[in-house]
């Protein structure tokens, strides 16, 4: 593998470990997103609405949707422009990356990992985050509590095999991607 290949992932890692403290401040994370937005950078919208289809900002956020973000079809260079701030905002050490080989991306107009506020469970943001947080364990592949978390993860409205595709965004070298085309590929 050159070494111009797979540079993403060394920063990838080192925000998902940043993030797990953020849990209990989804508002500054959807503040520096809408910073990011009010600075002219390609991000997800935090525009929720209610059973009525009336806008307003979101009010709380899981991280595969923060991490969804800068994993949407814009172009490479706002990518990198949204991680170098990035890295900024939590210190990161990490170089931001020359590349994004291999790395799989979310629909633009499904970047979230959660559905509109009238289609939440109150619990539904507080999975993906406990989700989240198990998968950056030291043996998440066989820690029974990761599994119930996964199949907890699984049944929030919105994540489908998206949060295969989240789970490699944080821990590449644990989790696979089961995504269409690696699911085709699998024949699964």
């Amino acid at each position: 593998m050159p070494d111009s290949q797979f540079t993403w992932i060394p920063l990838y890692k080192e925000l998902a470990g940043k993030l797990l403290g953020w849990e209990d401040r989804q508002g500054e994370l959807i503040a520096l997103i809408e910073a990011l937005r009010a600075d002219d950078l390609t991000v997800t919208t935090m525009t929720d609405r209610d059973a009525n289809d009336n806008p307003f900002l979101m009010t709380e956020i899981d991280p595969f949707t923060f991490f969804g973000m800068f994993n949407r079809g814009i172009t490479n260079e706002g990518r990198i422009e949204i991680l170098t701030r990035l890295k900024g905002f939590f210190s990161c050490v990490s170089d931001v990356p020359s590349d994004f080989a291999g790395l799989p991306l979310v629909n633009n107009m499904k970047s979230w990992f959660v559905g509109f506020s009238y289609r939440r469970k109150p619990d539904d943001v507080k999975r993906l985050w406990n989700v989240f947080r198990l998968a950056q364990g030291t043996d998440p592949i066989h820690d029974p509590e990761f599994a119930k978390a996964f199949d907890a993860a699984m049944e929030v409205f919105n994540v489908s095999s998206n949060l295969t595709m989240g789970l490699f965004w944080i821990r590449p070298e644990i989790f696979l991607n089961m995504e269409a085309k690696n699911r085709d590929y699998l024949k699964l």
